[in-house]
């Protein structure tokens, strides 16, 4: 009998929330999640309309469709990316061919060194050229657990902290190379009491610091002026482009309602840089003739080498005239 009467209590206590749901409703929007779980008109606010959008919808379309854009400037860049390189095929395959060489050279130096090593190290020489070869292999095996234990212990996973790891991990290496340089150098019997180890350590000494220098240069030169290669080899690539079609096209105010996303109501990005169209301290915000917006600068760099629209390939002005020379 007592259960029954505590199930009738809760049948009433049940029935009066169902007929307070406009109080209820939304404290239980706050413990589920925005879910109206009693009916009455708490309920007929998560009513959709036909033909309503939800705010979660045109979150998902906008999102839909800013990956869509940059999946196709993504590809259009690829496909540049693909012509570059077939152009510049020649230079890429003697530039491989170059490395590899580098590569077996050092390879071969070194295998006549630990030769060299275990063959005459018992011969005298008044440094200690024996020992270099095994400083090298040992330190070899130390910057890569150094560096992916300092990635996962401080989660250091941006390309700045990548590359100042990079640079701090080879400062040893060049410690070491500069240790083989001095011994070479500054070695004045070495020559004469053990020339099968002498001759083959410096020989892997030179080709190790050259072939180190090479690396540096090459990467010091991709870091700082990898940009103005690319724009170089765009410029010799021979193909028009409309530049001062760009600069005629027209503005648009940073307040002007065509900037806004249809559904977030915020400003969108440039498709070529990402950054928002708002920003427009260093580039004014243009139109194209298919109604594409960009950074003015942004379509300017693209249009030294092209006529056509990142997005739809349609093209954007005429073309430009070529320079007269001086």
């Amino acid at each position: 009998m007592a259960r029954a009467g505590d199930e009738d209590v809760d049948h009433e206590v049940f029935t009066r929330l169902r007929s307070n749901s406009d109080i209820t409703a939304p404290l239980f929007r706050t413990f589920t999640g925005g879910a109206v779980l009693l009916a009455g008109a708490g309920a007929s606010e998560q009513t959709q309309q036909p033909g309503e959008t939800t705010p979660l919808r045109q979150q998902s379309d906008s999102q839909r469709r800013r990956q869509q854009t940059q999946e196709q400037l993504q590809a259009r860049l690829m496909e540049e990316v693909a012509q570059f390189v077939q152009r510049s095929l020649a230079w890429i395959i003697i530039f491989a061919l170059a490395f590899t060489c580098a590569i077996i050279v050092i390879i071969v130096f070194s295998i006549q060194g630990l030769i060299a090593v275990l063959t005459y190290m018992d011969l005298p020489c008044d440094r200690p050229l024996k020992f270099y070869l095994l400083v090298v292999a040992l330190w070899s095996q130390v910057p890569s657990r150094v560096k992916a234990w300092l990635t996962d212990i401080f989660e250091l996973h941006s390309p700045f902290h990548l590359m100042a790891i990079t640079v701090l991990l080879a400062l040893p290496s060049w410690i070491i190379i500069g240790w083989g340089v001095w011994m070479i150098t500054s070695s004045k019997t070495c020559a004469k009491t053990n020339p099968h180890l002498f001759y083959p350590t410096e020989r892997f000494i030179i080709a190790q610091a050259v072939f180190t220098l090479l690396c540096l240069v090459f990467v010091l030169i991709s870091a700082y002026g990898l940009r103005h290669i690319v724009l170089l080899a765009a410029r010799l690539s021979a193909k028009p482009g409309c530049e001062k079609a760009v600069r005629q096209l027209p503005k648009v105010a940073p307040d002007s309602p065509e900037l806004l996303d249809e559904d977030e109501k915020t400003v969108m990005d440039c498709p070529i840089c990402s950054d928002s169209l708002a920003n427009q301290q260093d580039s004014a915000v243009v139109r194209t003739p298919c109604a594409h917006h960009y950074h003015e600068e942004c379509l300017a760099t693209w249009c030294k080498n092209h006529m056509d629209c990142p997005l739809c390939r349609q093209v954007i002005g005429d073309e430009d005239e070529p320079c007269e020379a001086v």
